[in-house]
């Protein structure tokens, strides 16, 4: 026999109801990743932490580095929605890097881990495009140099993840959120004044 397909609304809930159980899982996993090294966590601490089952796990992830990619993906997604129109670079950093910000001890303990790698991607990710975001709002008068403007992108991108992850990695007494405040507001103007030499200065 033939059967009837479901309701459109049984299939809402079973969505919203897979939704909710994901977002136990994720927030039990960031709470833990606060206070313990990641690869010291275990599914077991998860499903203990939020009140589910291991089968309910595996059903949505196929470990704790399946539950990592899933988590730092959304992280990814959530900073590149961060709307820009006009926000400043101190902003715009602090909007896209608040990840790290509320918790650095999980950037720390994800670096500590054999996923540092997923880390990497996920903080080049962002800060690449936090600079190119903030050229692309804010200095957009300027007739520049395309390759200028890539060149000066990937020096940011450097500068700040070899400072991010020098922090995270070498120096748990980093008040992470002061000194990307004030690494906002040394380079102020910076970027902008080194799109106006290249407009006025045209590669040959």
């Amino acid at each position: 026999c033939r059967c009837s397909p479901k309701p459109r609304g049984t299939e809402r809930r079973v969505r919203m109801k897979q939704q909710i159980t994901k977002r136990a899982i994720t927030e039990s996993f960031r709470a833990l990743l606060a206070v313990k090294p990641l690869d010291k966590i275990t599914v077991r601490d998860i499903v203990e932490d939020c009140g589910l089952t291991r089968n309910t796990f595996y059903y949505h992830y196929e470990d704790v580095y399946d539950l990592l990619s899933d988590v730092l993906e959304s992280e990814i997604e959530r900073a590149l929605s961060v709307p820009a129109g006009g926000a400043s670079w101190e902003t715009m950093l602090l909007d896209m890097l608040s990840f790290l910000i509320d918790s650095p001890q999980i950037g720390r303990h994800i670096f500590q881990s054999k996923c540092q790698d997923a880390m990497r991607v996920y903080l080049s990710k962002v800060i690449s495009e936090l600079s190119d975001r903030y050229i692309e709002q804010n200095v957009r008068d300027l007739d520049y140099s395309q390759q200028d403007r890539k060149l000066i992108c990937d020096i940011c991108c450097h500068a700040l993840y070899g400072l991010l992850e020098e922090w995270l990695t070498g120096r748990s007494d980093v008040a992470l959120e002061a000194e990307l405040r004030r690494v906002a507001q040394l380079f102020e103007g910076t970027v902008r004044h080194a799109l106006e030499f290249s407009a006025a200065h045209p590669r040959t």
